[in-house]
C-alpha cells in the first residue's frame, strides 16, 4: 500500500473513533470536531492530505489546551472583530493570541470549505432528512457555520497567508505546540523540528504524536530519545482518566511511523528501553496526562 494511501487510511480511522456517536445529533458536533482533531490534516485550500505535511495531522489542542484557546467571541482581552484581534496579536507580539487567531483561522477556512458543500447530501444524510432531530441540528450547523464565515471576512488579506504569520509568531515567542502547527503547513525550519522536540518531551501529545510518527533520524535525534517519546505515549494511554483519548494518538502515531518513519510493525516496541529511559518516558507520560485533564474547579 503506498504512503499516501496508508496515512488518508490512518486519518479516517482516527476521526471515526474520535468523532463516534449517534448519528442524529451529530451533524454540528462533526464540523466542531473536525477543526479539532486535525486542523492541520491538508494545507488550506487543498482537498486531500499531501505526504509533505501529514506528520503534523495532530496538531490540534488537546481538550484541556482548547479551553484556553477560546472562541475570539468569548475573548475578553481583545474586543472588536476577529479582523481587529489577528492585528492586535501581530503588533502587540503576543505569542499566545496569535495561537489563538491560528486556531480560528484555521475554522475559516474549514467553514468556507464546508459551505461549498454544504446543499450535497449523501444517500445517507438524504434519508436522516426525515428525521426533525436531524433537521434542526443541519439547520444549526449552517447557522453556525454563517456566523464564523461573517465573522472570517472582517480579516484583511489572505486567510492562509495571515495564519502563515501568526503561527511563524506563536512559534517564535514559543508558544508549546506552534511549532507542530507551522510544520503542518509545510515549514521544515531547522529551529522548527528542534522545537517539536522540546514540546514534545514537555508532553504536548499532537507535537509528540508527530515526532512520534517520523523517523528519529528526521528530527535530529538518538533512537534511544525517540523511543522515550513513543512510550511515553504508551504510558499515557494506559492513564484511567484521559487515556482512552491518548490512545488515538498512539493508534494514529504508529499507523504514520510505519508510511512516514520507515517501521515495519505498527506498535512501537519499548521492551528494550534501560530502567532510565523508562524513568524519563514516564516523566513525559505524567506531563501528557497532566496537559490532557480539564482544569480542576
Amino acid at each position: 500500500m503506498a504512503a499516501g494511501t496508508v496515512v488518508i487510511f490512518a486519518f479516517f480511522s482516527f476521526c471515526t473513533k474520535y468523532f463516534e456517536k449517534p448519528v442524529e445529533h451529530s451533524v454540528l458536533g462533526a464540523e466542531k470536531a473536525a477543526a479539532r482533531a486535525a486542523p492541520d490534516m491538508v494545507e488550506s485550500g487543498s482537498g486531500k492530505p499531501t505526504a509533505e505535511n501529514q506528520s503534523a495531522l495532530t496538531s490540534a489542542p488537546a481538550p484541556a489546551e482548547e479551553q484556553q484557546l477560546n472562541s475570539f467571541e468569548k475573548n475578553e482581552k481583545y474586543p472588536g472583530t476577529l479582523g481587529d484581534q489577528v492585528m492586535k496579536a501581530l503588533d502587540s507580539r503576543d505569542g499566545v493570541m496569535a495561537m489563538k487567531m491560528a486556531n480560528e483561522l484555521f475554522r475559516c477556512d474549514m467553514a468556507t470549505r464546508m459551505q461549498a458543500r454544504a446543499g450535497s447530501l449523501s444517500t445517507e444524510e438524504a434519508e436522516l432528512q426525515k428525521s426533525a432531530s436531524f433537521r434542526e441540528a443541519r439547520a444549526e450547523s449552517q447557522r453556525e457555520r454563517q456566523r464564523t464565515i461573517s465573522n472570517c471576512q472582517t480579516v484583511a488579506g489572505g486567510i492562509i497567508e495571515m495564519r502563515a504569520r501568526l503561527l511563524l509568531l506563536a512559534t517564535e515567542q514559543r508558544v508549546v505546540g506552534a511549532a507542530a502547527k507551522e510544520f503542518a503547513t509545510g515549514v521544515r525550519r531547522p529551529e522548527v523540528l528542534k522545537f517539536m522536540v522540546e514540546d514534545a518531551r514537555e508532553g504536548d501529545l499532537n507535537t509528540l504524536a508527530s515526532v512520534a510518527g517520523h523517523s528519529a533520524a528526521f528530527f535530529g535525534i538518538s533512537s534511544e530519545a525517540h523511543n522515550i517519546l513513543r512510550s511515553a505515549l504508551r504510558i499515557a494511554a494506559e492513564d484511567r482518566e484521559v487515556g482512552q483519548e491518548v490512545q488515538l494518538y498512539l493508534e494514529l502515531a504508529e499507523s504514520l511511523s510505519v508510511a512516514l518513519g520507515g517501521e515495519v510493525k505498527k506498535k512501537f516496541d519499548s521492551t528494550n528501553l534501560s530502567a532510565e529511559d523508562k524513568e524519563q518516558a514516564r516523566i513525559i507520560a505524567e506531563k501528557i496526562i497532566k496537559r490532557m485533564r480539564p482544569p480542576r474547579s
